[in-house]
């Protein structure tokens, strides 16, 4: 008879939903606000509330053209690497020293690279 109120009193309370956890973020959701941009993607904050990522101008998928971002104080600012040859600049990560890291592809190979953010623009390192 014990046991029989063990199995019952058990499979009652796994029946019991947990209860809901709540919600202790706040989402913003953010475009470059770009003409034909179909693409956003943000990959790298900082302390200081610095935000760098990717968007792509033209369709995706298709020949969509990436280019990197940096986004603060409500601003968009947006960059290439400085070479020809130039298809793709991503950035990755921004630390607290404003130092943006990521990839851009020449002549279709992909390289890193480094850049401090300074007075609205990169700088290469």
């Amino acid at each position: 008879m014990r046991r029989l109120a063990i199995v019952a009193l058990t499979s009652i309370l796994l029946t019991i939903p947990p209860p809901a956890l709540a919600a202790s973020y706040t989402l913003i959701a953010f475009d470059v606000p770009f003409p034909d941009v179909t693409f956003t993607a943000a990959s790298g904050i900082n302390d200081r509330g610095e935000i760098v990522g990717v968007y792509c101008e033209g369709p995706v998928g298709g020949a969509c053209r990436p280019h990197g971002f940096h986004y603060h104080d409500a601003r968009f600012s947006t960059f290439d690497a400085p070479f020809a040859g130039i298809t793709a600049t991503r950035a990755f990560g921004i630390n607290n020293r404003g130092q943006i890291v990521g990839l851009f592809f020449e002549d279709g190979r992909a390289r890193a690279y480094v850049a401090t953010w300074v007075n609205g623009a990169p700088r290469a390192k």
